[in-house]
């Protein structure tokens, strides 16, 4: 048996929805009460209508009325709250007392005075409560054919502003709106479709009906209009989105940009959003036109995370070439002066990924990344090093060093992995800042298993630092001891070199590493004319040793 704790369960509520729509379920009352109140905590979105439309269905054929009085109450509440209760328990629901007696005394002046101040206070961010919500919209639907065009417009955009998908609510409302198509002004229009696709995207009577009479008057649109029409495209289904509706609002669009020749970058991004929505693939010509009018517009709405996501649809667009982008790049610097260091990082990963470097714009960001640097948490530092490391010639750039300084301060925070993270990253970009290379090493040298990548790596940083410290020598000499019989004839002649160099005292592990080089006799004429001199003299002097001992038999085996 269901019950509300069982619904709730994440695999059994996925199962259940799957089923309900089909209708290939059947529920006992006190079933459909448990799965109704577990699918009412859920969070829906429209594409889940099906689910309580199908639970609709099912409660016209349940005797509802036989539940307990509570449970009878709270599920008439619900199937009415989600626009599915079935007509003859309306009248038995009352979702607030003293709103069901007060509302419906109310004459048309009152609910028209009632009406614009819930307008007024829905535009300064104001919603109903949920026990004045649904009556309300009622009566509004239940007067709607006595309501002005401005009172009809303003009842919709608070069925917006509240999200009341309620069918006994729109569906009044639009029969209201549809008698007087004729008389509604072009703004009204735009704006009725921006709306009903918000309200009821499935429904396309309503966007077709819209979108007809829309065409009809497009001459008459203003900016404004176009871009309430935009946003009501940008929100209907794919499969009720009218080609042409979008071709002449992209057009009168374009007509608008060019006689201003200024853009908005809210809107430039609306337009895109709308073509990448419905996969319409705008002409380049315009996209270049925009992108110069996007330049000219920068001073006048200069807000950085609007800018980049502009500049990120310019390129998604296929303009990703330096000298296309130029009208818009040129003028951003006086974005990156205000950017902060997350929006700069964001900058610098859409330039990673351009075919063709804009060095002037790079230029600027890392400029700018210097000063916001001593801020920089742990991603941040590898993000812009990481950029630095793909960048040629950046190994001398004044970030490296700001970086490193600020990997120093943070240095007590990071794990084993975040240090060899960082010092691999700082060790390509031959990073001078020696102290954070060895702080960073100690981190990796007490807290992290041991592997020869990263004793190559720390013996790197001692040679860099001119640092022989034993913690750090004591580790790469147990960490190589330890890998010496798998390692290959070339990582072996690293380790000898580094032992060398480091005038590490290691007379035994030098033996052991000449005598393993006999296990690669087949490579030894390959690489013997690549070995530095000092390992020649080095195998000379062994041979030397092991000719004085009397081990003549073993240098011919071996190393002759």
């Amino acid at each position: 048996m269901l019950t509300v704790q069982s619904v709730r369960s994440p695999s059994c509520l996925r199962w259940l929805t799957e089923r309900v729509t089909d209708d290939s379920l059947s529920f006992t009352l006190h079933e459909f009460y448990a799965l109704c109140h577990a699918l009412d905590s859920v969070q829906w979105g429209r594409e889940h209508v099906g689910v309580w439309k199908s639970l609709g269905r099912i409660a016209c054929i349940l005797p509802i009325a036989a539940l307990p009085k509570h449970r009878n109450t709270v599920l008439k509440i619900l199937l009415r709250k989600h626009g599915v209760l079935p007509v003859r328990y309306m009248r038995m629901t009352s979702v607030d007392a003293s709103m069901e007696e007060s509302l419906p005394k109310m004459n048309l002046k009152e609910v028209t005075e009632r009406i614009k101040m819930a307008y007024d206070k829905a535009l300064g961010g104001a919603i109903f409560s949920t026990q004045e919500c649904v009556p309300f919209f009622v009566l509004c639907a239940n007067l709607s054919g006595e309501l002005s065009n401005q009172n009809l417009m303003r009842v919709i955009y608070l069925l917006v502003v509240n999200q009341c998908l309620r069918d006994d609510v729109l569906h009044p409302i639009w029969h209201a709106i549809n008698r007087r198509m004729n008389c509604l002004s072009t703004s009204d229009i735009c704006r009725l479709l921006y709306y009903f696709a918000s309200l009821t995207g499935r429904e396309h009577k309503i966007i077709r009906s819209l979108s007809t009479s829309l065409i009809s008057q497009c001459e008459e649109l203003s900016y404004d209009d176009i871009i309430h029409a935009l946003r009501g495209l940008h929100a209907v289904e794919k499969d009720h989105f009218i080609r042409r509706m979008f071709d002449i609002l992209f057009r009168k669009f374009m007509e608008e940009a060019n006689e201003i020749e200024r853009v908005s970058f809210t809107d430039v991004i609306l337009v895109f959003d709308v073509a990448e929505k419905h996969a319409v693939s705008l002409p380049k010509h315009f996209i270049h036109t925009l992108v110069q009018y996007a330049g000219f517009s920068i001073r006048r709405e200069n807000i950085p995370r609007i800018i980049i996501d502009c500049f990120v649809r310019f390129i998604q667009a296929g303009i990703t070439k330096p000298q296309e982008l130029m009208p818009f790049t040129q003028e951003m610097n006086v974005t990156v002066r205000v950017m902060n260091l997350a929006s700069v990082i964001s900058m610098l990963d859409v330039c990673a990924n351009l075919d063709e470097p804009m060095i002037d714009l790079i230029l600027a960001l890392l400029k700018r990344a210097v000063y916001l640097v001593q801020a920089a948490n742990f991603q941040q530092c590898v993000s812009i090093l990481s950029f630095l490391s793909k960048l040629v010639g950046s190994e001398h750039h004044p970030v490296i060093h700001a970086i490193a300084s600020r990997i120093y301060e943070l240095s007590d925070i990071f794990t084993p992995e975040d240090a060899l993270q960082l010092v691999q990253l700082l060790l390509k970009l031959h990073s001078q800042h020696h102290s954070a290379l060895i702080r960073l090493s100690y981190i990796i040298v007490k807290r992290r298993t041991k592997d020869l990548s990263t004793a190559n790596a720390i013996a790197r940083i001692c040679l860099e630092a001119s640092c022989c410290d034993g913690v750090l020598v004591d580790f790469y000499i147990q960490t190589v001891d330890s890998a010496l019989t798998s390692s290959t004839a070339k990582d072996l002649i690293i380790i000898y070199q580094t032992i060398v160099a480091l005038r590490i005292d290691a007379a035994a592990l030098q033996t052991r590493i000449l005598r393993l080089l006999r296990d690669h006799m087949e490579k030894w004429i390959k690489i013997k004319r690549q070995l530095p001199w000092h390992f020649i003299k080095a195998v000379k002097d062994f041979q030397d040793a092991a000719a004085t001992r009397g081990m003549e038999a073993y240098q011919e085996k071996s190393l002759e």
